[in-house]
């Protein structure tokens, strides 16, 4: 009788899976990446990424308050931030447009 325990097989990591040089959605290319689902990932240019949210000091009036600002001083800037393939390369989505 064989007593070797036998390992399952994980989902996910065949090592003959091939990446898509794009991919048809957003949600397609999050699920299959395994990317972190807590931001809001959103196609930008033909490339996933999620808004990466700042505040800095108001160029408008230097702190004091204005309406560029809304009076508070702090300007809020969102900058899209790209997700990257294993390989290093930015992922690719399809526009819907």
């Amino acid at each position: 009788m064989n007593t070797e325990k036998v390992s399952k097989k994980q989902k996910g990591n065949d090592v003959n899976h091939v990446l898509p040089a794009v991919f048809d959605s957003v949600e397609h290319a999050v699920k299959t990446l395994k990317l972190d689902r807590r931001h809001k990932w959103e196609e930008w240019n033909g490339e996933l990424s999620y808004p990466y949210k700042y505040s800095h000091t108001c160029t408008g009036c230097d702190g004091g308050g204005c309406n560029e600002c809304g009076y508070h001083g702090n300007s809020i800037t969102y900058v899209p931030v790209p997700a990257f393939m294993p390989d290093g390369s930015i992922v690719k989505v399809r526009s819907l447009k």
